[in-house]
């Protein structure tokens, strides 16, 4: 179970996660968090923003935005252009702390908001802020994708990047419970990611609409 925690706030991280956010600076200077587990859901997410006409895009913890960028094309991506243009944008934002160019916090709301792999590299005890934040953040449709099993990468001292390790149940039990307080005018996907990269996918419906 994930425990709801109202303590911390964006603007008042916990102590764990300013300091993994120095950390995380650091590894993007490495050249990693590139933004390509994005590959994998290119056409679910697709399939939602034609469904729901969305022509905004947020991406929250986007890394570095490789898709969206001249260097869309990446492994065996189907892309032919920029992510924002395969899907059909007419305007969209990239969001991550830890990269100088994406870390402009967001000040609009977004037809849909996409977090792929990143609510995994958040402290549980900042979890309930962090949710609220993506999801007030969307007008329409939320689609999180979440790793449930431990990373590749591990901090200087060992420590696993994936420090929010769950079963697929804890978190849409926690998820919901956010949802159900001031969220029901949203549609959240969750996709839930093993270790064999078997994806799990979740439907939360916004209130009033016929599954």
């Amino acid at each position: 179970m994930i425990k709801i925690n109202t303590k911390y706030t964006r603007l008042n991280p916990s102590p764990t996660s300013l300091k993994l956010i120095e950390q995380y600076k650091e590894l993007h200077s490495k050249n990693v968090f590139k933004g390509i587990s994005l590959i994998k859901h290119i056409k679910p997410i697709g399939d939602q923003i034609k469904k729901y006409k969305c022509k905004t895009l947020l991406d929250y913890g986007s890394g570095k935005g490789l898709l969206y960028s001249k260097n869309y094309s990446y492994m065996d991506s189907i892309l032919d252009k920029p992510i924002q243009e395969y899907w059909g944008l007419e305007s969209h934002q990239c969001y991550d702390p830890g990269h100088p160019e994406h870390s402009k916090y967001p000040t609009d709301k977004y037809d849909i908001v996409i977090s792929i792999d990143v609510i995994e590299h958040v402290p549980e005890e900042d979890l309930t802020w962090f949710i609220k934040e993506i999801l007030s953040l969307s007008k329409e449709v939320v689609y999180i994708n979440v790793a449930c099993y431990p990373a590749l990468k591990i901090f200087k001292d060992g420590t696993n990047v994936h420090v929010s390790i769950f079963e697929p149940k804890a978190w849409f039990d926690f998820i919901i419970k956010i949802w159900k307080k001031d969220f029901q005018h949203l549609t959240i996907f969750l996709v839930t990611a093993h270790q064999e990269m078997v994806f799990t996918p979740l439907l939360i419906k916004k209130k009033g609409k016929k599954k």
